[in-house]
């Protein structure tokens, strides 16, 4: 982990992907004069640390990580919870342990971001649907499934990416809730980890390294969701997850299950959060889905 990036505190990742994640969120983007900057660089984040060097663990181990995050989200002041893992699922989300846990996550105002896991494809056969892991088929969670914005500012490309799951869940249910780019995401880089021993390009220096996933695009959501608790301290999982999904935008390419909803869209959505006052359940601005870059409309 760059520790010019996360204020001199020094970490350990052995496989990597935490580090990759975590950057996409709130790295600073001082190793990268501002280029590779998250999309909440003012956020804390709390590591609880649940994947071994190898790249995987055991789901007991992460259901004892959410009950204590559930535990301690007073003294550490978490509101948001990123899962960029997951497993396929063997029981309907009601039986489900992980999806039980992550439950009570949102049950207690933890806003809980999941991706849909990269189950895809099997290179030489047809798509795969159906696909998404577990804990992204419990329904009050936020799902994110990844998209390939090709490196173009229109959205006029965007496509699919092979790998993220598509829906819908075991259980019947439409999922991915929404999408966010996901294919070739630069963040930090874990020295001497597996992903950098695995995918380090020296060309893109020594501090970051470009990844691909549907955790990167759950991260990119996690970040939003920062944002927009920042614009309105008083919003509920259950309306941050409603915002994202009124605003999202649908993509011309994608299938329904393969989208969701639609395109993470982070400026409608911290502009929608901004103005719902919840105590009186009213917005006290129009907010509009549409925005401009340069002389073009444009949604993001």
């Amino acid at each position: 982990m760059s520790d010019e990036e996360f204020g001199g505190i020094k970490a350990w990742d052995g496989f990597g992907h935490g580090t990759h994640v975590s950057g996409i969120i709130a790295g600073s983007g001082r190793a990268s004069h501002g280029a590779h900057t998250g999309i909440a660089p003012s956020q804390e984040i709390v590591d609880v640390r649940v994947i071994g060097n190898e790249g995987y663990g055991y789901t007991s181990d992460l259901i004892a990580a959410i009950d204590w995050v559930i535990a301690n989200r007073k003294k550490y002041k978490i509101r948001i919870a990123n899962l960029s893992l997951g497993h396929p699922p063997f029981e309907p989300y009601w039986r489900d342990p992980l999806c039980a846990a992550v439950r009570r996550m949102v049950e207690a105002g933890i806003v809980t971001v999941v991706s849909a896991g990269n189950l895809g494809r099997i290179d030489g056969f047809e798509p795969i649907f159906g696909g998404i892991t577990s804990p992204g088929i419990e329904p009050t969670v936020i799902t994110v499934g990844a998209i390939n914005n090709r490196g173009t500012i229109s959205h006029t490309d965007d496509i699919a990416t092979s790998y993220s799951s598509r829906g819908p869940t075991t259980s019947g249910l439409l999922k991915p809730d929404l999408v966010a780019p996901g294919n070739q995401i630069p963040s930090l880089l874990a020295p001497y980890s597996w992903i950098a021993e695995k995918y380090w390009d020296p060309a893109h220096g020594t501090q970051y390294v470009y990844l691909s996933g549907s955790s990167m695009a759950t991260a990119m959501v996690s970040g939003a969701v920062a944002q927009m608790l920042e614009a309105n301290k008083r919003l509920t999982p259950g309306l941050v997850k409603m915002i994202l999904l009124l605003t999202s935008v649908k993509l011309q390419n994608p299938r329904i299950l393969e989208q969701g909803n639609g395109m993470l869209n982070i400026k409608s959505a911290v502009d929608l959060a901004e103005a719902i006052n919840v105590k009186k359940r009213k917005v006290k601005k129009q907010v509009s889905p549409v925005w401009f870059i340069g002389e073009d409309p444009e949604f993001c």
